[in-house]
């Protein structure tokens, strides 16, 4: 029996990939020894390809994310060196648009599987990996004929992992930035006795959180209003997490929301942009009068934990008006608040207009926007420093009474992250509140003299909240 290694390369240990669970189970009538090997983006590519060679595997298969990329670069001219006669497939979204420039920088790939790749996979192991074609492009099977991924033997190794679950395929709106968009990611969706059945197993699990990762979950209210209500009726304490549009809610999805126990779901809602002419310009469809109000009533049920995002660098935003946004945004007080950056990824109708509106991107893996016709590099780069301090901060937690009385001596919140940006040096380490808590104190003894004892009381507060020291950090003793 020949076998097959997938290598699957994920952003942290917490992370899985999904698609090399489908296609173990789409491969299982036929005669192939499935060894799945896990790693995460920081590990050393030589201890990657030791334990490939230890597998002897026969086929070895990627798959290609925006977060990987960088690292299967490095290994792939290196696999036949060791593994002459292996046969190199690749597949995912990343290897699905640019398959031509792919094959040209590495000769070594024998196959590179586009698209959704179940059916793809499945037909080229059929035939012993004889094809004359080196871009395999089927049309996938249906979603709801596709077998469920996990299986027992997951568990526990999976226990503290997000567990990702698609209740549907495709997206119903067609952004420009989004390789949902494109034509053929046909939406579909999973029968709901096959998801209640399955979402049954996943919970005998106990895992402590399911992500759905329907890109907008709810898009058919008979569909996902049956979810919902079927998660409701159970007890246990497993999160649920959806991505959701909140333009789309009404008034029976509040109440169907509030009779969700405190903590038991989480929504991440990509706000993107509040400009008009932004929003139309990428082909988004949003009412943001709606969809403000309709957050605000979301986070007022305080039960739902909420993640906000918007997105930088896209068409006519300047700096001026993504302030407006972050501004508006931030008075809904998110649970989590991420500043993101374009992305211009190939295939999407934004790289084709790229041009057109000026937008320079990074040629390497995460095509991250540098400039456009109406935000600098500069004004990006302020808005990177801003990320990280959002992490630093808000997202963390950690300082709670800290930003409260900081944003009171700033105009916005934008103008407070800012002029901390401007001020901060060095990258910090994300866990670090000390080194975290002395930056905010040498920011407000240049900024705010006269209020450093508020400011240094709020540190204060802060440290005894989140540590069990009995003690102050030397920096919080004085004064």
């Amino acid at each position: 029996m020949k076998k097959i290694c997938f290598i699957s390369i994920n952003a942290r240990y917490t992370h899985l990939n999904l698609a090399a669970l489908y296609l173990r189970e789409i491969i299982r009538d036929l005669p192939y020894e499935f060894i799945l090997k896990e790693f995460i983006i920081n590990e050393d590519p030589l201890d990657i390809l030791e334990q490939i060679s230890e597998a002897k595997p026969d086929i070895i298969a990627f798959s290609v994310y925006i977060w990987n990329t960088r690292l299967v670069k490095i290994i792939l001219p290196e696999i036949k060196k060791i593994l002459p006669n292996a046969i190199i497939i690749l597949g995912g979204p990343e290897v699905s648009y640019n398959s031509r420039e792919w094959l040209k920088n590495f000769s070594c790939i024998d196959f590179i599987i586009k698209g959704k790749g179940e059916k793809g996979f499945y037909e080229l192991l059929k035939h012993s990996c004889k094809s004359k074609r080196k871009v395999i492009c089927l049309k996938n099977y249906p979603l709801r004929n596709l077998y469920f991924p996990y299986t027992k033997g997951d568990f526990p190794r999976y226990k503290d992992c997000y567990i990702y679950y698609e209740s549907s395929r495709g997206c119903g709106f067609k952004c420009a930035y989004c390789l949902s968009s494109l034509k053929e990611q046909v939406l579909e969706y999973r029968p709901l006795d096959k998801v209640f059945k399955e979402l049954d197993f996943l919970l005998n699990e106990n895992p402590k959180i399911i992500k759905f990762t329907d890109r907008t979950f709810n898009l058919n209210k008979k569909h996902y209003r049956a979810i919902w209500d079927y998660l409701i009726s159970k007890e246990t304490a497993t999160v649920f997490h959806f991505e959701i549009h909140p333009f789309l809610l009404d008034e029976s999805d509040f109440t169907i929301l509030k009779r969700i126990p405190a903590g038991k779901f989480q929504f991440e809602i990509g706000v993107q942009s509040i400009n008009p002419d932004t929003i139309k310009s990428v082909n988004r469809r949003d009412d943001w009068e709606k969809s403000f109000k309709n957050i605000k009533r979301l986070t007022d049920l305080k039960t739902i934990r909420m993640h906000i995002g918007l997105i930088a660098g896209l068409p006519y935003e300047t700096f001026d008006l993504f302030k407006e946004t972050f501004n508006k945004t931030f008075e809904l007080n998110p649970d989590y608040f991420q500043l993101g950056f374009l992305k211009v990824l190939p295939g999407t109708l934004i790289q084709k207009k790229s041009g057109l509106w000026g937008i320079e991107y990074l040629a390497s893996s995460n095509y991250q926007v540098l400039k456009t016709k109406w935000i600098s590099f500069e004004e990006l780069a302020a808005l990177r420093k801003m990320d990280l301090l959002l992490d630093l901060i808000h997202n963390s937690r950690h300082f709670v009474k800290t930003e409260e009385y900081l944003f009171s001596y700033f105009s916005s919140p934008f103008e407070f992250y800012f002029h901390l940006s401007k001020h901060m040096k060095q990258t910090l380490d994300f866990r670090d509140w000390n080194k975290m808590s002395a930056l905010i104190l040498d920011f407000v003894n240049v900024k705010l003299p006269e209020r450093k004892d508020v400011i240094l009381d709020a540190l204060r507060w802060d440290w005894c909240y989140i540590s069990n020291a009995n003690y102050y950090p030397s920096h919080l003793r004085i004064g």
